[in-house]
């Protein structure tokens, strides 16, 4: 499976759960992360159209909802496209259209306030993705939209190395201590239970020689 194959076979996923980290890394430029967010974005915009009554957070009327869907049909038909031309020029057009049709969904069908909570929404994901990870998703996905600097680039790389380091070693700390109290109910357990308990439990276990 070549790279564009993979890419659309991961946007197409995205329809179904709208952010997947593993097609982030799929595509890591520039370009590729746009096109990320983008998809993410009318992805979620059309699983909001979809919904009926108070289900919808964008709060959307009749007529956003028959154009959303319009909108998504047209980014389908696009990603069909490209993936029957794999080709780097095929590869840019769908960049580009996603980024035009993004456009148009923000601009001249979703009100202000419903913009906003669009990203905060497509935001939210991503910080999903990273496991919480503000600086993360920033660094992925955020760096050229906010743009962050080059000298800004270099000061949040190592913090995030040592946001990184320190994570780490409280994940190890916290399964050691998790580790200690499991051993620790298991002792108070054996020494409650009879020898024929033991035995009894070890075979629920799978643990019987």
């Amino acid at each position: 499976m070549n790279r564009l194959t993979t890419m659309l076979f991961l946007m197409l996923a995205l329809s179904a759960s709208p952010f997947s980290q593993a097609f982030a890394q799929s595509d890591p430029n520039s370009a590729g992360l746009a096109f990320n967010r983008n998809s993410a974005a009318l992805n979620n915009a059309f699983h909001e159209a979809k919904l009926r009554g108070k289900g919808s957070g964008l709060e959307l009327v009749d007529d956003q909802k028959l154009l959303i869907m319009a909108l998504f049909d047209r980014h389908q038909a696009i990603i069909r496209e490209a993936k029957e031309d794999e080709s780097p020029e095929s590869r840019e057009r769908l960049f580009q259209k996603t980024e035009e049709l993004e456009k148009e969904l923000t601009s001249k069908i979703l009100l202000p306030h419903q913009v906003k909570f669009l990203n905060a929404k497509v935001f939210s994901q991503f910080l999903k993705g990273y496991q919480g990870s503000v600086l993360n998703a920033i660094l992925v996905y955020y760096k050229d939209q906010l743009g962050i600097s080059t000298s800004q680039k270099s000061k949040l790389d190592i913090l995030q190395k040592d946001i990184s380091k320190k994570v780490d070693e409280a994940r190890e700390k916290f399964r050691l201590e998790m580790e200690k109290i499991a051993n620790e109910a298991q002792e108070g357990m054996d020494a409650v239970f009879t020898e024929n308990q033991r035995l009894q439990l070890q075979e629920l276990r799978g643990e019987a020689k």
